[in-house]
């Protein structure tokens, strides 16, 4: 059985790697298919969630002894980015 350390570490990473994709699928999305986005100010607030998401996670990795509230927050920003996401790509794909 793994340690909750070894699991949070874990957990850790894969935030971080699905967040550093989300940038770049953004991105993408921001660049080749959408010509005028709508509610850019979500498509804002999505790039600032997942790159503090990104931040926070090489925190917690780096220096172990804030990691607890690193990873809380770097749960958060990677929530709020989602959801910004989600709502941009509805508004401008509908």
């Amino acid at each position: 059985m793994e340690s909750l350390e070894t699991v949070q570490m874990d957990s850790t990473k894969q935030i971080t790697t699905l967040s550093t994709a989300a940038v770049l699928l953004l991105t993408i999305f921001l660049e080749k298919l959408v010509l005028i986005p709508l509610w850019k100010n979500a498509a804002i607030l999505s790039f600032a969630g997942f790159l503090a998401s990104v931040i926070a996670g090489m925190a917690a990795r780096t220096f172990p002894q804030i990691s607890r509230s690193s990873r809380l927050f770097m749960e958060g920003a990677f929530a709020a980015g989602l959801l910004a996401l989600g709502a941009f790509a509805i508004r401008n794909l509908s």
